[in-house]
């Protein structure tokens, strides 16, 4: 009698790992609170890390269609951001206009951060970091 033919075992892929609370609460709270000391204490380490958790989400959210309204949101915070980069150097507060734009993208994030793929998200960490490490070579 002949032998079947060989079949592999196929899986499920895994599929989405939602962000936890934890995680979505931390990114809130850095973004938050870096935006809050961008308001009454303007510093280099609040806007580094509002700077980083919008280049983080830019970057994840670069190639996804489906969340293109609120990319670009998050865009237009990260433009904000960079136009007050001088004033915020200068220990000065940045302009209302500026803020308000900022403020809408820190919103926009902390909405979506629950719906985001904690894998995918793991993986633009990894994307922006080589990102770094090429900049500090160059």
């Amino acid at each position: 009698m002949p032998r079947p033919p060989y079949i592999p075992h196929r899986t499920k892929p895994i599929g989405k790992l939602p962000v936890m609370a934890k995680l979505r609460d931390e990114f809130g709270m850095v973004a938050h609170l870096a935006l809050r000391g961008l308001e009454t204490a303007p510093s280099i380490e609040a806007f580094d890390a509002l700077a980083g958790v919008f280049n983080l989400l830019q970057v994840d959210l670069r190639n996804d269609a489906r969340r293109s309204d609120v990319a670009a949101v998050i865009s237009d915070g990260a433009g904000a951001l960079i136009a007050a980069q001088d004033a915020v150097a200068a220990g000065q507060v940045p302009a209302p206009e500026l803020l308000e734009r900022i403020r809408a993208g820190v919103n926009a994030i902390d909405g979506l951060i629950g719906k985001l793929d904690v894998t995918r998200l793991y993986a633009s960490m990894q994307v922006l970091k080589a990102m770094k490490r090429a900049e500090a070579r160059a």
